[in-house]
């Protein structure tokens, strides 16, 4: 199930950012999507943040937001598997 997640998300990072996570080294799946190595915006995280709730419907905790756990890619997967319960 991880794997699917992996690739789904991908392809959103693909679709909405033209960012490919297959071509880049493992530790970036650590780094913040934030910084200055991926280009996003913040007010590109809020259209980011829906597309991820839509796509695996799960809504993500606000907890989440405030304390940074939505940052990474890798965090970010943890959040939607911890939402879905699997």
């Amino acid at each position: 199930m991880e794997e699917q997640i992996v690739n789904l998300l991908s392809r959103i990072l693909m679709e909405l950012f033209s960012i490919d996570m297959s071509s880049l080294p493992k530790e970036a799946r650590k780094y913040p999507l934030l910084s200055e190595k991926f280009g996003i915006e913040p007010y590109q995280m809020v259209a980011f943040m829906e597309t991820v709730e839509e796509t695996f419907g799960i809504k993500i905790p606000e907890s989440a937001i405030v304390t940074q756990k939505f940052d990474s890619f890798d965090d970010i997967i943890k959040i939607i598997i911890s939402e879905k319960g699997e």
